[in-house]
């Protein structure tokens, strides 16, 4: 990303070109949160529900005709599909820790060396992405908690209900 023959202040200048590219990128990022925020919420909810409504339909009784199973499975994929983007939007802005960690080797310069630090450490807030009603971000560890939660309830309900 920087070669050795460039000077110090260039690499200097390139390092706040890329957080100041960084800084609007959170900015965009957070705007279209803060437009699509209720959305995901309900999305999420709704999937959960009907998702676990469903599952207890289709164990409980077995009578579920075909048309409706494939609707579920409609559902499910269409829940993988807004996951996985959500998610990326959060990996993606993680995945530059590793770069500025090797670009830290090249910089000569005191002041060039605080302006990574400064730079990983507002990368390290981890704190870029979708939320969930404003509460979560939706992650790799929020989807495993979800996931989990929703597994607990179809099991217990199944068990009072059957």
């Amino acid at each position: 990303m920087f070669p050795r023959h460039e000077t110090p202040i260039v690499k200097l200048q390139k390092l706040k070109k890329i957080r100041l590219d960084y800084s609007y990128a959170v900015l965009a990022s957070k705007s279209i949160e803060k437009f699509s925020r209720y959305y995901i919420t309900i999305t999420y909810i709704n999937f959960g529900l009907f998702g676990i409504v469903n599952t207890l339909d289709a164990f409980g009784h077995g009578s579920l005709a075909a048309v409706w199973i494939l609707f579920m499975v409609a559902d499910f994929i269409t829940l993988i599909f807004i996951t996985v983007r959500l998610v990326s939007t959060n990996q993606v802005s993680i995945d530059g820790l590793e770069d500025l960690y090797d670009i830290s080797f090249s910089l000569t310069t005191q002041q060039a060396q605080h302006e990574n630090d400064i730079f990983i450490n507002r990368m390290l807030w981890k704190n870029v992405g979708f939320t969930f009603g404003n509460l979560f971000i939706i992650n790799t560890n929020f989807i495993t908690s979800m996931f989990t939660l929703a597994l607990t309830l179809v099991i217990t309900l199944a068990n009072f209900l059957y």
